[in-house]
């Protein structure tokens, strides 16, 4: 016999022999059991055989008790896994933290342990927040741009505005959701009222300070010139008890408290907004001993600043730590962002961006920020994010992406979802656009004018009427030029025409114009015994 004869009768053979060994029993089975099967299958009243060519009716009832009969092993593989625990989420807020503020960035600056959860997690290098703190908060917390919350603009202690109402803001969407939600540090959403106030906005806690910055230790928030008032609030109480304590100490203490308290809740998963006001100013009252180490620095204020840094890298430390003590670390994520670029008064530096806090070029707007979570696919850890993202993506990237739930539509949201190529390791961005501000190419009669906005690979800036270097519009090949050294909007007015265009097709419609409210007597803190106290 030829040898191609005898493999293929071989393999009829093994073929034969696997049926019989995988079908015998099941046959057998059904052949010895067949009377107690035909009399426990429920009768179906109506039931006819179907002639050969009829349609065949499923009997429902046979399929229900055969389906029964059988072990649910093959059920088993197609069964969704369970559904784990929704995470923890820890959300640290750093303070004018510029782009080389960070010790990832600039080996000057002592961060030992944010470095260490930089380069474990997923950095992010082409993310952007605002210019300034209010705005930065708002749109974190609205997942809106400043042109649909009306606050495009920094909030003082003397002003009536707060965040609008009509919003839906990040932590009410987590409460229903079943989190737990707490804000330690500053708030800066406005303070006229008790209604403008963090335990009115969906945070469970508030312990911190309502305004912009206050001193460090004296917790004394500047009003105007010659006027200061007692800042730090523990719910609506006054909180007292904690003057002449180092306002990151008392932050401190009461994340890892909040924490802790927090590990018999097995029901409910813990959103913790952290904004400690470092490395924001002042600059005067950083206790001595944090200074050793940071005296190469060429000014006082970087002196500071640089210690700041490493203070609030301590924090970071004590957070960690808890959550592992407390067995919840391996079931969280840890999100680092900055609110704007470093502040040139303070010391902030942002090289080699160009531009600090305040201005739309990429020194004030574009910030470090991270994600760390042993959640994480292991491909993607340690590695670079280069896709365009935005502060507001947080409010979908945690709902949609993180926790899995949907967003309802009517919130209409500028926020994008990045977590599955956040946890997979992709750098591949949902975004071509990015609206920085809004100004005069939709409004007139504002107090800001400006406009910046970034599409695809182009980034374009209107300075209104806040230009004193010459220039007024700015076009940027921001890939080929990130530092911005090269203004291309001469060169290209066709490029210039189209952003301009697609600006007021896309953004000028539903734009609501920013609120800029008349300074009232009666916030100041010598109506209220020395107190910044809501008024209205």
């Amino acid at each position: 016999m030829a040898s191609s004869q005898v493999s293929k009768w071989f393999f009829k053979t093994y073929c034969w022999c696997l049926c019989i060994v995988t079908l015998f029993p099941g046959c057998v089975f059904t052949w010895v059991h067949r009377e107690t099967i035909l009399n426990e299958i429920p009768e179906v009243e109506g039931t006819v055989q179907p002639a050969y060519g009829s349609v065949v009716v499923r009997n429902e009832s046979l399929y229900q008790y055969l389906e029964a009969q059988v072990e649910p092993v093959a059920k088993i593989k197609t069964l969704h896994p369970p559904i784990k625990k929704p995470p923890h989420i820890i959300f640290i807020l750093a303070d004018d933290m510029g782009y080389a503020d960070i010790g990832y960035h600039n080996n000057g600056i002592k961060t030992p342990v944010i470095d260490r959860l930089a380069r474990r997690g997923v950095k992010f290098e082409n993310y952007y927040s605002q210019q300034i703190c209010a705005p930065s908060r708002a749109v974190l917390l609205t997942g809106k741009y400043v042109s649909h919350h009306k606050l495009s603009h920094n909030i003082n202690p003397r002003d009536s505005v707060c965040l609008p109402f009509e919003h839906h803001l990040l932590p009410q969407e987590l409460k229903k959701h079943g989190y737990s939600t707490h804000i330690v540090g500053k708030w800066h959403m406005g303070r006229s009222s008790w209604e403008c106030l963090p335990e009115k906005r969906g945070f469970d806690s508030f312990l911190g300070i309502h305004g912009g910055g206050a001193s460090y230790v004296s917790h004394l928030q500047r009003y105007n010139e010659g006027q200061k008032g007692y800042a730090l609030y523990n719910g609506s109480r006054v909180a007292l008890e904690h003057k002449g304590t180092y306002a990151p100490e008392v932050y401190k203490m009461r994340a890892t408290d909040l924490i802790t308290q927090h590990r018999n809740k097995e029901s409910k998963p813990l959103f913790l907004l952290l904004s400690t006001q470092l490395v924001h100013g002042p600059n005067f009252d950083v206790p001595i001993e944090h200074l050793e180490g940071h005296m190469h620095h060429n000014t006082s204020n970087r002196v500071v600043h640089s210690a700041q840094a490493t203070i609030l890298d301590g924090v970071v430390e004590a957070v960690i730590k808890s959550l592992k003590k407390n067995q919840m670390w391996k079931n969280s994520v840890l999100i680092f962002s900055s609110d704007n670029g470093g502040s040139r008064r303070f010391g902030g530096r942002n090289l080699p961006l160009r531009g600090w806090k305040g201005e739309f070029f990429e020194g004030g707007i574009r910030v470090p920020a991270f994600l760390v979570s042993p959640l994480l696919a292991k491909p993607a850890r340690g590695k670079v994010f280069t896709g365009l993202m935005g502060i507001s993506d947080w409010y979908s990237t945690i709902i949609k992406g993180i926790i899995g739930k949907s967003l309802p539509r009517h919130l209409n949201l500028d926020s994008v979802n990045m977590w599955l190529n956040i946890k997979n390791g992709n750098s591949k961005s949902a975004r071509k656009q990015y609206l920085y501000s809004i100004g005069s190419e939709c409004f007139h009669n504002l107090v800001d004018t400006r406009t910046a906005y970034r599409w695809q690979g182009w980034k374009y800036i209107d300075l209104g009427n806040e230009t004193d270097i010459g220039e007024k519009v700015f076009l940027f090949n921001i890939t080929a030029d990130p530092f911005e050294e090269y203004n291309l909007a001469s060169e290209r007015p066709d490029m210039v025409g189209i952003i301009q265009r697609k600006i007021r097709r896309n953004f000028c419609k539903k734009a609501t114009q920013p609120v800029h409210p008349a300074e009232v007597d009666e916030s100041s803190p010598i109506h209220h015994n020395g107190v910044m106290k809501p008024w209205l």
